[in-house]
């Protein structure tokens, strides 16, 4: 896969999805979110990867409604 296309090459091109779908191929199992019940014990953690599938799952939602 090349991975220019979801790179961005400007300020203008670097969208959240695009900045995701980057972050997903290049780093798929970091998990840059963990949500905490109490500030201390996690309750949930999200991959690049899982992150990536459910914002790309959301978006085919809202284009299915067209």
């Amino acid at each position: 896969m090349n991975n220019d296309l979801f790179f961005p090459h400007s300020p203008q091109e670097a969208t959240l999805v695009n900045l995701l779908r980057y972050r997903a191929i290049q780093q798929p199992n970091q998990a840059p979110y963990t949500f905490l019940i109490d500030g201390e014990t996690e309750k949930v953690s999200f991959t690049y990867e899982k992150l990536d599938q459910k914002a790309r799952a959301i978006a085919a939602l809202g284009t299915s409604k067209e």
